[in-house]
């Protein structure tokens, strides 16, 4: 997502911060970086950094993107682990992650066009007796499987162009086609 036109865009101050998970969001099968013509299933976890505000006075908004399966390689396994200070299990409910506190290590990195962006770089537990505000957005949680429209177009744009080229949403729509190529052009009547 770009910034306003005109605005410059001031990546979340790298350190430790005091945060809320308020969104899981499925992504469905997405291309997968490391494997050319492969495909993963992602979800998205956005917190709430309930002590830093953006310009206009809300908080700010951080997210981290997962391959979503439970291996203990797993970046999401690594997180969970760390998060719930508990070992991470296929039985746990992903969802269950909405409202939880945690401290959250922002770091910068560099994009290939050399943009500087946050990244979530370690999800840890709360130290005991840290008080966390409340968070003032509101919880999202938008499966595939149980599709819900409403939560969907209440998603950013972003979010859904990512959502809709999946397997799943194309499913869901009747677009999916079994092993036809992404850009299939013979329904073109000419």
């Amino acid at each position: 997502m770009k910034p306003p036109e005109g605005k410059k865009y001031e990546p979340i101050k790298e350190g430790t911060h005091l945060a809320v998970c308020i969104s899981v969001i499925d992504l469905g099968e997405q291309p997968d970086d490391f494997n050319e013509g492969q495909t993963k299933r992602m979800i998205r976890l956005e917190w709430e950094l309930t002590k830093l505000k953006r310009d206009d006075g809300k908080n700010q908004i951080v997210s981290k993107e997962y391959s979503y399966y439970y291996s203990e390689k797993s970046n999401l396994y690594a997180d969970l682990t760390s998060w719930l200070g508990k070992e991470f299990h296929s039985r746990y409910n992903i969802a269950d992650v909405i409202g939880k506190a945690c401290l959250l290590s922002i770091t910068h990195k560099t994009s290939k066009a050399g943009n500087i962006y946050a990244k979530v770089s370690n999800v840890s537990q709360l130290i005991e007796g840290i008080m966390v505000p409340e968070p003032t957005y509101s919880f999202t949680i938008f499966d595939m499987e149980n599709f819900d429209d409403k939560t969907y177009r209440s998603l950013a744009q972003f979010v859904k162009n990512k959502i809709s080229n999946s397997k799943e949403y194309k499913t869901i729509n009747g677009t999916y086609k079994q092993g036809a190529p992404e850009n299939d052009d013979d329904d073109i009547p000419f």
